[in-house]
């Protein structure tokens, strides 16, 4: 069956691929200053329903989530230095950020649906920024996973509203968006974690480090989520609505969620420890297999706008998914240097597009089947269930791992990756 494609202008969540990207958002030179100009508003931010888009804003706050997460995660080796944690005992607490979001997930999809996306955005930003500073001057373990959780809380917050903004915008622009904004989140981890480390070898501690971020973040969110667009033009609040079963479709885009993050948690904890324990390169070569993996995924978000609006979403997921799937079975099956960093590329390729499809499906009106119009009860189902992928990678591939081996663990990851052709026919928008 062919795809249906949306018509820049009317609502749909891709677009054909006969429209410019670059031509729709950067306006010929010289243009004569409109009123929305003179509001504040670029002539970029009116597309596709000729309505202002906040697309640009948006992608500022991509980056700040991805720095923070970034941020902290360079600095998780100080933390358990500086309150002498064991590995298994670091474990557990660092599961405290994934359980707090998981929790926190549906509450702020029930929120988006009464107040709007764009006012959840406004106040998860701070609070986001503000939670990170915490974690680093927490005197011990109890209060450090309670920190832990709040910020956890925080980003899960962030990450629905966010995700049901960029639906809006996809809405307004009228072909993808959603892999960009998630390809912003990606160069903000990148530069998140760079500048740590760079902070970290000249002997910055991470209760500085993070707290000066934490302040640059909330002083360039807020002014970036002033530039959101307005409840007023079309992204406002709906009638607020009881407890409703999520939709067979919304429950089959979890399911494709939880299988592209099972398969990124499972490369973030464990690609490193192949190459060291299996491959046995040094410490230092390990650690790029988790880089490779990165930095294919934030290129494939960046440009996977464009192919998906060229090939449709169903096509792009089943060919990513195959893709993914056959380069880390490769890697396992023929342990190498070699195979090992162009088989975690080509799955950090393969997972590129999957997670925002989904999210940017959840928030298509015929995936929520009901009158939440901002999507974001839908978006808060498909990531609570995305995320226990995460949350499970970790511990399912450590005990098969204890049990058997790191290679046959890992083949988890293949098996989840091969199910993301079979599930990919569910973004496939319904007549």
């Amino acid at each position: 069956m062919a795809e249906p494609r949306a018509v820049p202008g009317k609502p749909g969540w891709w677009a054909s691929s006969t429209e410019s990207v670059s031509d729709a958002h950067h306006p010929g030179v010289g243009a004569a200053p409109t009123r929305a100009d003179a509001a504040g508003v670029t002539q970029s931010d009116h597309v596709g329903t000729g309505l202002p888009t906040g697309r640009e804003a948006l992608g500022v706050v991509f980056v700040l989530y991805g720095a923070v997460s970034g941020s902290w995660a360079a600095r998780i080796p100080w933390v358990q230095s500086a309150l002498g944690l064991d590995p298994g005992t670091l474990g557990l607490a660092l599961l405290a950020p994934a359980v707090g979001a998981v929790c926190t997930m549906p509450l702020v999809g029930r929120l988006v649906a009464r107040v709007g996306s764009r006012a959840v955005v406004r106040g998860c930003v701070p609070l986001l920024a503000g939670s990170l500073a915490l974690p680093a001057v927490m005197p011990a373990l109890p209060p450090l996973v309670g920190a832990l959780a709040l910020y956890g809380a925080a980003g899960g917050a962030l990450d629905v509203a966010a995700n049901a903004h960029g639906v809006e915008v996809e809405r307004r622009v009228g072909r993808p968006v959603m892999s960009g904004l998630h390809g912003m989140w990606s160069i903000g981890g990148l530069l998140g974690a760079g500048l740590a480390g760079a902070v970290a070898a000249r002997g910055i501690g991470a209760p500085v480090h993070l707290a000066s971020v934490a302040v640059a973040t909330g002083l360039i969110g807020t002014a970036a989520v002033l530039r959101l667009a307005h409840p007023g033009d079309g992204a406002g609040p709906v009638p607020a609505m009881g407890l409703r079963r999520p939709s067979r479709r919304v429950l089959l885009l979890g399911l494709l969620g939880f299988c592209a993050l099972f398969t990124e948690g499972a490369a973030a904890d464990w690609s490193a420890v192949y190459l060291r324990s299996v491959v046995g390169t040094s410490e230092g070569m390990a650690a790029t297999a988790f880089a490779a993996f990165s930095l294919a995924m934030a290129g494939g978000r960046l440009v996977g706008d464009r192919v998906i609006a060229a090939l449709g979403p169903v096509r792009v997921v089943r060919t990513a998914g195959c893709l993914g799937a056959a380069g880390l079975a490769v890697a396992l099956l023929v342990p190498s240097t070699a195979t090992g960093l162009v088989g975690f590329a080509l799955l950090g390729l393969g997972m590129a597009c999957v997670v925002p499809l989904a999210f940017a499906a959840a928030g298509s009106g015929d995936a929520t089947g009901s009158a939440d119009t901002t999507g974001g009860r839908a978006i808060a189902s498909v990531a609570t269930i995305s995320y226990l992928g995460w949350l499970l990678a970790p511990t399912s591939i450590g005990g098969l791992a204890q049990a058997t081996s790191v290679t046959t663990a890992l083949g988890l990851a293949v098996v989840a990756t091969a199910l993301i052709p079979v599930l990919g026919g569910v973004l496939r928008q319904p007549r």
